[in-house]
């Protein structure tokens, strides 16, 4: 059949509309919910790294401010004024701890050992005497972001491609034209020269570092990077305000390489000149900050600028924390479970310098030093004598400073506090809980004159971040899940609701053939009787009121299948109608029965009849139920072989009135038994099929009875055929069903 033929070509149509694109989708989405928990990370990583990149804002001037208030009272020589003014300098600023005084010839002064010294004093001396003398060396740290800005832009546009990522970082906030340019470069010779003039070697070789200052100002006035400081630390108190948060520390930036240490350092000359180069200084601060997010993130922009470092005497930093958003991708830790630690880079290297070293390169700032009691920080500036005076800084009152700058340290979402050299918090949540101190959410190392401290945010409720993921990944699932029971459902729907109407459309192909010969096989009949009458070649009147009988029944027959044909259009469109009146349901059957005897007597079918009595009574339309039993008989004929014999049974049971119509015929399999009271539907309709027929005959006898508030089934006849019952309601309840179907406007 063309029906079994057209299947697989929908099939192979079903597959490639929603078999292949549901199952694409479904690979998408299941690689998206895959990534969901790294995008929430990702993005609440973020959320937190700019809040952490504030406080490191906040912390870098709360240092410049610490310097400059450090420096406004500090003692001016290192005579016996000097010494006088230490006892109001430490008065005027709780950051003074222990103050000290360094003539020009390397010669502490003060604290003097002719006196008697508090313990603090004592062990100043004991960590810092030799070091202040010069005789021996100290860690200074340096911002790779200041000291190796050039060559991070090389690195990167030596790598594929990179040349384009070279000048998105050189131009942080947008081209710069020739202009500015121009302008520019006067302004940072002139920096370089008056770094020369007030300082002497403070810059080293003040015409090479120009000279790179004028390299970098050509590809975005990065002179301002590399000729001016980047932090103010070794600048007096004024300068530091205008220094960037990322810059390094002059004086913790001890000279090494001359033109690299000439970039880092800054000077009283440059600071003064600071004000006017406010948008180089804003430039600055961004490219610097963008070179070091290159340097963090860009392995291979890493290796080249620790190794030039290391090549140089630089060592890398290593941090004493691990953020868990910084964990590789194959082992990162569930939400709030700990995981495999993940290196990730400090932006400071060291060089090991003397104090002498330190102070050849600035006229002041902060040394900050690890010794074996922790961290300690020197503030120093030079004296109008040559010499030296300084202090080390009371880092508790530092440290609450830095700490009330933190915004609300304890929320819901997270906890923030600052760590010190000892991966130690500075702030401890209230409720006293301890928290894996060395493995926060987000860390950012703090400030230069602060090595090793960083300032860390960690998940209040590592739990909670867990559930959430768990809840968006349900719900993606969820919504996959209804996606593609969508796209799966509907591609089904389509494709079996096209499969109906191709086999609708087979069947109404079929059926029109099956008509035509319907039609053709009583006219065939008819005509050929009506010939021999008319010609009168049958002399005998039995013989001739035979054929008139034939011919009325083959007329009733022919009736019958026209009407089959227009009640179906009828009922499909809902205009059927019926004139519903008392009738007698034996005497109807007894009626259609002798009206097809003698066609069917004369195909050599025993016919019977049986009632169980005198009288059936139903509420219906009598033509609509003659056509019922006409097409039982019909079917009945049609499909008996040998075994010729009919028979009708008309009775009630339980007050239901009802007729049978029994056979011999060949039956009906198990599984086409609930598909024969379909349109169109027979076991075989193919045009060779041995019994033709229109396949409405069942379909249109059903839906007659159904109407008059019955029902008709199909069951095996014992010993063999079918047997068809039309059953019809009780008299009460014929009532109440016509009332009921009246009320719809059903007839």
């Amino acid at each position: 059949m063309k029906t079994v033929r057209l299947r697989p070509h929908l099939g192979i149509l079903f597959v490639l509309a929603v078999g292949l694109p549901s199952a694409a989708l479904v690979v998408i989405a299941v690689r998206s919910i895959a990534g969901e928990e790294a995008v929430l990370e990702k993005r609440l990583e973020r959320t937190l790294g700019a809040e952490l990149d504030h406080v490191v804002t906040l912390v870098a001037d709360a240092m410049a401010d610490a310097q400059e208030e450090l420096g406004r009272a500090a003692p001016a020589d290192t005579g016996i004024r000097g010494r006088a003014s230490l006892t109001a300098w430490k008065a005027s600023s709780d950051l003074v701890g222990v103050p000290f005084l360094l003539t020009a010839d390397d010669r502490l002064v003060e604290p003097a050992g002719s006196r008697e010294l508090s313990a603090e004093e004592q062990a100043f001396l004991y960590y810092n005497e030799e070091f202040l003398a010069g005789s021996v060396q100290t860690l200074v740290y340096l911002n790779v972001g200041v000291a190796y800005l050039s060559e991070i832009l090389a690195a990167i546009t030596s790598d594929a491609g990179g040349a384009a990522a070279a000048a998105e970082l050189a131009s942080p906030a947008g081209a710069v034209s020739d202009a500015s340019r121009a302008a520019a470069a006067p302004e940072v010779k002139d920096l370089v020269a008056a770094d020369a003039a007030a300082g002497g070697a403070a810059l080293g070789e003040g015409a090479s570092a120009a000279a790179d200052a004028e390299k970098i100002v050509a590809s975005r006035s990065l002179a301002a990077a590399q000729a001016a400081p980047a932090a103010g630390q070794a600048a007096p108190a004024a300068a530091m305000k205008a220094a960037p948060a990322a810059a390094t520390n002059a004086a913790v930036t001890a000279p090494s390489e001359e033109k690299r240490e000439a970039a880092a350092a800054p000077s009283t000359a440059r600071a003064s000149a600071a004000p006017a180069s406010a948008q180089a200084q804003a430039d600055q601060d961004q490219v610097v900050q963008e070179a070091v997010s290159r340097f963090k993130e860009d392995e291979s922009v890493r290796k080249r600028v620790l190794e030039l470092a290391k090549s140089e005497g630089a060592t890398p930093v290593e941090r004493n924390v691990q953020p868990q958003s910084t964990a590789p991708a194959d082992d990162a830790p569930a939400a709030g479970k700990p995981g495999k630690a993940s290196e990730q880079p400090s932006i400071f290297v060291t060089r090991q310098r003397t104090f002498k070293e330190i102070q050849a390169d600035a006229s002041g700032g902060l040394v900050p030093r690890l010794v074996q009691d922790g961290l300690e920080l020197l503030f120093w500036v030079r004296t109008a004598d040559g010499g030296t005076a300084g202090c080390l800084v009371n880092l508790s009152r530092l440290s609450e400073r830095l700490v009330a700058l933190l915004p609300d340290p304890f929320t819901g979402e997270r906890i923030l506090t600052v760590l010190d050299e000892a991966a130690e918090p500075l702030l401890t949540p209230p409720d006293g809980r301890v928290l894996d101190w060395q493995r926060p959410f987000a860390a950012l190392e703090l400030h230069e004159s602060l090595p090793r401290w960083e300032v860390a945010s960690y998940l209040a409720d590592p739990g909670l971040f867990a559930s959430q993921v768990r809840l968006r990944t349900s719900l993606l699932w969820l919504l996959v899940a209804i996606l593609v029971a969508s796209i799966g459902g509907g591609g089904a729907f389509v494709f079996l609701g096209l499969g109906h109407e191709l086999r609708a459309a087979q069947q109404r192909t079929t059926f029109v053939a099956n008509v035509s010969h319907e039609l053709k096989t009583p006219l065939t009949s008819i005509r050929m009787f009506a010939e021999m009458l008319r010609d009168g070649r049958q002399a005998d009147p039995d013989r001739r009121q035979r054929y008139l009988d034939l011919m009325v029944a083959e007329s009733g027959r022919l009736a019958r299948l026209v009407n089959n044909v227009l009640d179906f259009s009828q009922l499909e469109q809902g205009r059927k109608r019926y004139t519903r009146r008392e009738t007698d349901l034996v005497g109807l059957c007894r009626g259609v029965l002798d009206a097809e005897r003698p066609r069917l007597e004369l195909a050599g079918f025993a016919v019977g009849f049986q009632a169980a009595g005198e009288s059936a009574p139903v509420l219906a339309d009598e033509d609509a139920l003659r056509q019922v039993l006409g097409n039982l008989l019909s079917n009945a004929e049609k499909y008996s072989t040998e075994r010729r014999d009919i028979g009708v049974e008309v009775g009630t049971a339980e007050g239901r009135p009802f007729f049978r119509v029994l056979d011999r015929g060949i039956g009906i399999a198990p599984e086409h038994a609930s598909r024969i009271f379909r349109e169109f539907y027979r076991v075989d309709d193919s045009l060779t099929a041995r019994v033709k027929g229109t396949g409405l005959g069942l379909s249109i006898a059903r839906r007659i009875v159904r109407d008059h508030g019955g029902e008709l089934s199909y069951e095996p006849r014992e010993g063999g055929g079918s047997a068809f019952r039309a059953e019809f309601p009780a008299a009460g309840e014929r009532a109440r069903r016509l009332h009921r179907r009246r009320g719809r406007g059903e007839g």
